[in-house]
């Protein structure tokens, strides 16, 4: 489920996503938010240990656009600060 952000200017929104699939072997998993939307998850992503990531794990995601683009800021198990 996707949650508004705070601040529609901002350039920092929040989602809560829940994990597809996780590929240790390169380090990425993917996620699918409440409006279908997929975003990527890696070692790197700060805010969770990448190794405790599993199947129908709900994290919530912190969201910046650049541009045309939106990446994964940093990620962190639902109902923590991300």
């Amino acid at each position: 489920m996707s949650t508004t952000p705070q601040n529609p200017e901002s350039p920092v929104t929040q989602v809560i996503a829940t994990v597809l699939d996780v590929m240790p072997q390169v380090g990425l998993a993917y996620l699918e938010d409440g409006e279908g939307v997929v975003w990527g998850v890696t070692r790197s992503t700060p805010g969770v240990a990448f190794d405790t990531l599993a199947i129908g794990l709900r994290l919530r995601l912190a969201i910046t656009r650049q541009g045309s683009h939106a990446l994964v800021a940093s990620a962190c198990r639902d109902g923590q600060a991300a």
